[in-house]
């Protein structure tokens, strides 16, 4: 290639590089052109017999005005074969492929994305003469305005005197944006170190023994600061090798039938342990040209677990990734089979390539990990535990779980997470028929023949696509009420942690049942109690004084003389008397809960919610006219002699296992009298009655679960 000193190096007749700059988008990772220059730089390498050699240094500046560090420019050197004819020939032609495939030359668009500017400096051999090559790579506007983003400066003998060393030198000068430069600005030597090591691990680890010389260098205004080496011990040592088949889809329907072909695709698994103070995590990664190029998501340790303090690293390879890495490296997609199922039915015509799928990628990995390291399966064992317990614990149906690819990564929350959209997903898909069913029926003409048949059918279809809703929906709240009712029980139980002074309070089922200064009773779980109460307006633990409905205070405004003396006679404030729970389900009427100690004798309080009836019935606004009451006293320590002894209007109730008084009167002062029906019951009766309503649910959920379900779920 003949090239002129002081030239720019056209696009040509069919190249446009404004377009191709475009159309080929900026990497997400800030170090990318660094990346793409050290790859080309270890690529140079290969034919070179003396010492291997790349150097990168980070060059900074001291501003004299303020003394603060500003990012000047980035050097990559290394000693390869340099821009001879060839090479340079091919750089300057987009997307020569002679080099290899994956040799596009796209990674020099990313030169362009995060540099003003990028000077070429290459001392090379040709037919026995040492020459030099200088060079920019620029899209500044009179670049484009020329068609071109080379500008050769000069190429040139250099005379037999002149001492030669074979190198080339990028320099990488002033970023383009902000945030760019700031990155930079930051950069170190250090971190520079470390992921240049990350990036390049599978080429590293496969190299260990035979690295060549990588220096990192921080200068300061032109004097060296910091001076590092990437060497063996840097890198993990190959602790195993597989391999594994992954064959090719012949087709795949709706139904996610799928069929493969005899013809496979051949990966290599390598695993390296790493000191857990050393590794990021537990990974699997894809890599192209012995980069890493993609994380995958397989059914492995989470990055916190380690095993006798190693970490694993995997590293995928195969000549079908490079195959498909785009034009911004690592960059490619692998389609899933939901991605084959949207591109149907034209997908498998003789037209588009055989494809294999990343699920199939992931069950090998994770067959090849489990086989490979008894320990990591040992370990995912345990957390395959965990992920029972939550789908004992939330009523998790096996198909939803096998459906979201739950990943031993995915934490609790993650994993109900993908559960919870999967049933959203089935759910809005059903509603969607169902109402496409619906209005299908507005189709129907009853003065057809066959009105009948096609009314019947029709309906029966409909049928088949509801219990989905119906149960995914229950399933939900079910699972909750479980959880409310196994905290209630481990609560009297004594199996809580949470304790005062060594007993349990009140307050912590005061809590679970309605939390305490609450005005929310259908967001409360009085239901535990009666499955109405959370229908009701109500309050918990809050002062009668306060207490509204529909936004009229409970007492009344002003109060006679000896009303008021009576409210704070006895160094009393009767106004601030707090009920543990007032419902009020309609007019006239007021429900009374009071909760007590798990060891206190209820029957020393069987006057309390008296008491509650007479104020709220002598004091409260005449509009109201509250005057048939329900108490409930709630404890544990229920002696029914002991509460007989103290009234003996209650009556036992034995199959049910707690004591009511029907009626007792509640004394009106100035009004008539009203009534009180009370029962007193254990925390423990509560929990049983609970409990066999919300397993009546669970085994409708759990029985016979698919031939509830029908044929609902594709």
């Amino acid at each position: 290639m003949q090239v002129s000193d002081r030239q720019f190096i056209t696009g040509g007749e069919y190249i446009y590089y404004p377009a191709i700059i475009r159309d080929i988008s900026k990497s997400r990772k800030s170090l990318q052109p660094i990346y793409e220059a050290f790859t080309n730089a270890l690529e140079s390498l290969d034919t070179v017999s003396a010492e291997k050699k790349i150097t990168i240094s980070i060059h900074k500046k001291t501003l004299l005005e303020d003394d603060d560090i500003e990012f000047s420019k980035i050097v990559l050197e290394d000693n390869g074969d340099g821009f001879n004819d060839d090479n340079f020939e091919r750089f300057c032609r987009f997307k020569d492929t002679r080099k290899g495939f994956n040799n596009r030359g796209c990674g020099r668009i990313q030169y362009l994305h995060f540099f003003k500017e990028t000077e070429f400096l290459s001392f090379y051999d040709s037919e026995g003469k040492y020459r030099k090559r200088n060079f920019i790579l620029s899209k500044k506007e009179t670049y484009l305005e020329n068609n071109a983003i080379v500008y050769h400066i000069k190429t040139e003998d250099i005379s037999e005197s002149e001492q030669f060393a074979r190198r080339t030198e990028l320099s990488f000068n002033e970023p383009v944006n902000k945030k760019d430069f700031e990155f930079y600005n930051k950069l170190t030597a250090i971190q520079l170190k470390s992921l240049i090591i990350k990036q390049y691990m599978g080429y590293l680890c496969t190299h260990r023994n035979c690295l060549p010389i990588i220096e990192i260098i921080e200068f300061r205004d032109n004097e060296e600061t910091e001076h590092l080496t990437i060497i063996a011990d840097d890198i993990p040592a190959k602790d195993k090798k597989d391999s594994f088949e992954v064959n090719y889809i012949e087709s795949l329907n709706s139904n996610s039938n799928i069929e493969y072909s005899n013809e496979a695709v051949e990966f290599s698994l390598t695993s390296y342990k790493i000191p857990k103070e050393k590794a990021t995590g537990n990974e699997v990664f894809f890599t192209s040209k012995g980069e890493l190029a993609q994380e995958l998501n397989i059914n492995f340790l989470s990055d916190s677990h380690h095993i006798e303090g190693y970490k694993y690293l995997f590293l995928l390879s195969s000549d079908y990734i490079d195959k498909l890495d785009s034009d911004t490296r690592g960059e490619f997609k692998i389609k899933t089979y939901d991605d084959f199922k949207k591109e149907l039915p034209d997908l498998f015509d003789e037209n588009n390539p055989k494809e294999i799928a990343l699920e199939d990628i992931q069950e090998n990995i994770g067959k090849s990990i489990s086989v490979n390291y008894p320990e990591i399966q040992k370990k995912q064992e345990e957390q395959q535990e965990d992920i029972n317990k939550l789908k004992k614990m939330f009523l998790l149906d096996d198909e939803s779980l096998a459906k979201v690819k739950l990943t031993i990564n995915d934490s609790e929350e993650n994993i109900l997470k993908k559960v919870y959209k999967y049933d959203a997903d089935v759910i809005a898909k059903k509603d969607a028929e169902i109402k496409r069913q619906i209005d299908s029926l507005n189709s129907l003409d009853p003065n057809d023949e066959d009105y009948q048949e096609k009314l019947t059918e029709q309906i029966e279809e409909l049928v088949t696509k509801i219990p989905i809703q119906n149960r995914t929906a229950l399933t939900h709240y079910v699972a909750r009420r479980k959880l409310v009712l196994d905290l209630f029980d481990r609560i009297i139980s004594h199996e809580v942690k949470v304790k005062t002074n060594g007993e349990i309070n009140e307050s912590l089922l005061h809590n679970i049942l309605f939390t305490q200064h609450s005005d929310s009773a259908d967001e409360s779980d009085l239901w535990v109690i009666n499955e109405d109460f959370i229908y009701f307006n109500g309050y918990s633990d809050t002062p009668l004084s306060e207490i509204k409905i529909d936004g009229t205070k409970l007492l009344k405004e002003s109060f006679t003389k000896e009303e008021e003396r009576y409210l704070s006679s006895l160094g009393e404030n009767r106004k601030i008397k707090r009920p543990d729970v007032l419902l009020f389900p309609k007019e006239g009427k007021c429900i009374i809960l009071e909760f007590k100690k798990h060891d206190v004798n209820v029957a020393g309080h069987l006057n309390q919610i008296n008491k509650y009836a007479y104020l709220i019935l002598n004091f409260c606004d005449d509009q109201f006219q509250l005057n048939t009451f329900y108490g409930y006293l709630i404890g544990e320590a229920i002696e029914p002699r002991d509460v007989r002894a103290a009234d003996s209007d209650f009556i036992e109730d034995y199959h049910f296992d707690y004591l009511v008084r029907p009626t007792k009167k509640v004394v009106g002062d100035n009004k008539n009298d009203g009534s009180l029906y009370m029962e007193v019951v254990k925390y423990s009766t509560l929990l049983k009655r609970a409990q066999l309503r919300n397993k009546i649910y669970i085994d409708k959920l759990t029985k016979n679960l698919k031939d509830d379900l029908g044929d609902c779920r594709e």
